[in-house]
Parts: structure tokens; sequence; C-alpha cells
């Protein structure tokens, strides 16, 4: 599986199956529950160390994860805070590293981005 096609998936069995290998039937669901998605954060720190940062920013992936260790850094936007942490997640075990917000993979994202802004708001008026 590509770095581009974890970060195109959304909130879902199919992701949390990518950093898991606990029986989901018990209802472990790290991208889309915030407390199994910490529980996983803190299992992925003790297996690997370094560090993660969780942030909220305002456009159309709010939620910005990252993790470092020893310059190794992945960094996900997302639409939930349990997302970008289980695509981090996701993205270190497959050592894929580097800025991965979808803008930089799909620039089209960011151009529709602002032209939907500039239609909505004066701001750019």
């Amino acid at each position: 599986m590509t770095a581009e096609e974890i970060i195109k998936m959304g909130p879902s069995k199919e992701l949390d199956n990518l950093v898991t290998v606990i029986d989901l039937e018990d209802g472990f669901s790290p991208s889309t529950n915030m407390n199994d998605a910490w529980q996983l954060r803190g299992h992925f720190i003790d297996q690997f160390g370094g560090g993660f940062e969780l942030v909220r920013y305002c456009d159309d992936f709010p939620e910005h994860c990252s993790w470092d260790n020893d310059g190794k850094k992945v960094l996900v936007w997302a639409k939930t805070g349990a997302e970008a942490i289980t695509k981090v997640v996701a993205l270190a075990v497959r050592d894929f590293y580097g800025d991965f917000h979808p803008w930089v993979l799909f620039p089209e994202m960011q151009s529709k981005f602002i032209e939907d802004l500039k239609r909505n708001t004066t701001l750019f008026n």
C-alpha cells in the first residue's frame, strides 16, 4: 500500500486493520474513536519511541498530527484527531516519512479549497 492510498482512506475498519492486530470485533476502532486512537498512540510510542503532537487548525483538514523520532518525521492532516493519529501510525510503521498533507500530495485539492473560499467569503475582495 502506498502513502497516497493511506491518506485517501477515510476512517474505517480497513484503516484500523492497517495499524492493529487486535480483533476488531471487540469494537476497537482507532480511526473513529479518540480513546482508541490515544491507546494506539501510547502503544506505538512504547514500541517505537518518539513524540506525538496533535494540533487543530482551520481548513478542510483541521486536525494535524505529527510523530518525530531521531529525524524521522510523519506529518498528517485529517478531518478528525482519531483519523490523523491512525494515519500517522499506519505511515510510520511502513517507513513512510514526510509531509502528508493532502494538498502536498494532491495540489488540485488546495486550488478547490481556495476557489470555494473566494466564492464564499469577502476575504479576497
